[in-house]
């Protein structure tokens, strides 16, 4: 095959991974407020279906990773297709809440795979100097699954009912298995005879299920109790857990890779963008449905308007990756995701479509700009014996974000309300208010996010000038 098709066959297999897993989130994010009614469950409830899937995916991260260095990123990819196929068509299926949420805990898994490997085929399979425009197209991907996912779920909603929105995903990884079999064929030669470490994946297991579930608690005023126990957990956890990699023959993650900082600082500024993401994706549709009262099809469109408006950015940010390293374009996806962050704690009851289409391209031409940029910032501090981990790990730090995003606005939007939810014209405007004030937390990250970028390329430019052969 032409080594030109050959390129974008091995960008669209793993390109299609990225889109399949992102268009999963929003189309479900559009249907959470009808799903309540249907199941006659709490707004808390229902936020179970995105957590118990982020905290699956977060927990076979680091394993996901390991077994693409041993075995081949291409192996793990196609396994990562199949389960998500399989738990796609069981979410379809199920009869109950629980089983839904069951399901969405094995997809979890399958887009642990996908996740953990879809950069590293990049890495693998395309030169060095196009890896800016590579992980810019697999940003341009994510951006149009985000974009038709909302639209999509909002419109299935209204017309064929929710449970169409998981079927979608089965045509998809089909797809993607057919073009991990007939592209990615480069032979992977172990260069180790490295086993996966069982026991640092249930140790790991333990502490991020422990943390998820102590995030939960927080946002349950009933199990209250429970939390010094529950915390008390997580510390132990985590200490048996750091205390076994660092003696392990054949890690999960290697703490010696905390060495580089900027490889943390990079770390840093993507758990803010996935805890800004979180917040934002969760609480603009039932700011469209519940306070505005927009139908699901007409909320789906609005909330399509930042993932469409980032889709060329994506290109372009890979773009300027590749020219001027990716530590600018964060830098400029952080300065809109802050502008978009003051737009939306203006939103009232009242706000024109105008100024919210408005707010919303703000925040997509942040997205657009951050997102491929962000996968580059980091994936440069790898070494292809570690790239599975570091890609892992990215992965990682990414979903560690969204839970504690999904979990503190979770929190704050559902501060002081009673269990009457939106039924009266007082409980309105006091989710109105949590919304406000949990759009300071928007703007306060993506502060935060700056001052890493921004630190990051200091320290970035001081190791250039004392590695700059002086002349004599």
């Amino acid at each position: 095959m032409d080594e030109k098709y050959l390129k974008w066959g091995v960008l669209l297999s793993s390109a299609l991974a990225i889109f399949m897993a992102n268009i999963d989130v929003s189309i479900v994010n559009v249907v959470l407020p009808l799903l309540v009614n249907t199941f006659h469950v709490s707004f808390n409830d229902i936020s179970l279906i995105n957590l118990l899937y982020l905290v699956s995916m977060t927990s076979f991260l680091l394993i996901a990773g390991k077994l693409s260095d041993i075995f081949g990123p291409e192996l793990m990819l196609s396994a990562g297709y199949g389960i998500f196929i399989i738990s796609s068509a069981l979410c379809g299926l199920s009869q109950s809440l629980q089983g839904l949420e069951i399901f969405r805990f094995i997809q979890g898994i399958g887009a642990a795979l996908l996740f953990s490997t879809s950069a590293v085929i990049i890495t693998r399979y395309i030169a060095s100097d196009w890896w800016g425009r590579a992980f810019g197209v697999n940003g341009l991907f994510a951006c149009i699954g985000f974009a038709l996912g909302s639209p999509v779920g909002g419109y299935i909603q209204d017309t064929i009912g929710w449970r169409w929105i998981f079927f979608v995903n089965i045509p998809i990884g089909i797809a993607g298995i057919v073009l991990v079999r007939l592209l990615l064929n480069k032979p992977y030669t172990r260069t180790n005879t490295e086993t996966p470490d069982i026991v640092g994946f249930i140790l790991s297991l333990a502490f991020i299920g422990s943390l998820s579930f102590t995030l939960h608690i927080l946002s349950e005023s009933s199990s209250y109790p429970l939390l010094p126990l529950s915390i008390t957990i997580v510390g132990i956890a985590l200490a048996i857990f750091v205390f076994h990699q660092k003696r392990a023959p054949s890690p999960l993650l290697d703490f010696s890779v905390f060495k580089d900082r900027i490889l943390n600082l990079a770390l840093c500024a993507s758990f803010f963008y996935t805890f800004i993401l979180s917040g934002v994706s969760l609480l603009l549709p039932f700011y469209l449905i519940d306070l505005l009262n927009y139908s699901a099809s007409t909320a789906g469109l609005f909330l399509a308007i930042p993932t469409a408006s980032s889709i060329f950015l994506a290109y372009v940010s890979g773009w300027l990756t590749d020219k001027l390293g990716p530590i600018i374009p964060c830098i400029m996806g952080m300065f809109f995701c802050l502008f978009a962050g003051i737009a939306f704690h203006g939103l009232t009851m009242t706000t024109s479509g105008v100024n919210i289409c408005f707010s919303l391209v703000l925040y997509g031409i942040g997205i657009g700009l951050f997102v491929p940029a962000s996968v580059a910032f980091v994936m440069n501090q790898s070494e292809e014996k570690n790239r599975g981990m570091i890609s892992s790990l990215k992965s990682l730090i990414l979903q560690l974000g969204s839970i504690t995003g999904l979990t503190v606005f979770t929190i704050i939007y559902t501060f002081g309300i009673s269990t009457s939810g939106f039924s009266d014209i007082i409980s309105q405007y006091q989710y109105l208010s949590n919304f406000h004030f949990a759009m300071l937390f928007v703007i306060i990250s993506s502060i935060l996010s700056l001052i890493v970028c921004i630190s990051a390329r200091k320290i970035s430019s001081d190791i250039m000038k004392k590695t700059k052969p002086e002349l004599t």
